[in-house]
């Protein structure tokens, strides 16, 4: 289970990684498209898919998400979506 939640965290990374490449607004409309689809991508409303996200948790969806190598979108849309989140940084 533990490789399991570093695949998660290395996800987050990437997502992290896609923002501070681009922009906040384009690595949300990347991760969307990739999510959803680019036909339902136009009537998506990030802040309530992250909200119902949180709504509708219960021990299966628990246990997807720990048995995923991926998070939720909608958790990773979140993380994206905070104005405090810090980009990563690298020194060579």
């Amino acid at each position: 289970m533990l490789d399991l939640a570093y695949y998660r965290a290395c996800e987050y990374t990437c997502d992290a990684i896609a923002k501070a490449a681009t922009s906040r607004e384009s690595a949300l409309q990347g991760l969307s498209v990739f999510g959803i689809g680019k036909k339902l991508f136009a009537t998506l409303d990030i802040d309530e898919l992250t909200s119902n996200g949180y709504k509708e948790r219960d021990i299966w969806s628990f246990l997807a998400e720990k048995l995923s190598t991926h998070p939720p979108i909608f958790k990773r849309l979140e993380a994206l979506n905070k104005e405090t989140q810090k980009s990563p940084s690298y020194s060579f």
